[in-house]
């Protein structure tokens, strides 16, 4: 499973490099369960990204000025240290 901490940003700030949110991949179904742990990996993007949105380290950041809508993210997470593989959709709102 992952979760991304934030899902709307302003156009008015968002140039090239602009971190609009921080990945976390977890094992278990909810990251709000006493159980889930947290699980160190590499986050990437499927082509869904339309090259408006990148990876950085845990972050995904804007690739470009990103104009004001509604953009769906496909991102994908492999585990460092166990076979752990997940994804998720994320629905990313910018604002004017």
């Amino acid at each position: 499973m992952i979760s991304m901490s934030s899902l709307t940003f302003s156009s008015s700030a968002s140039p090239a490099g602009t971190v609009i949110g921080t990945l976390t991949s977890y094992f278990g179904t909810k990251p709000t369960a006493s159980a889930v742990i947290s699980v160190p990996g590499i986050f990437y993007l499927d082509p869904s990204a339309a090259g408006l949105f990148a990876v950085r380290g845990s972050s995904i950041i804007t690739a470009e000025t990103v104009p004001v809508g509604v953009y769906s993210l496909h991102v994908y997470a492999s585990s460092y240290y166990m076979p752990l593989t997940g994804d998720g959709w994320f629905q990313i709102t910018v604002t004017s």
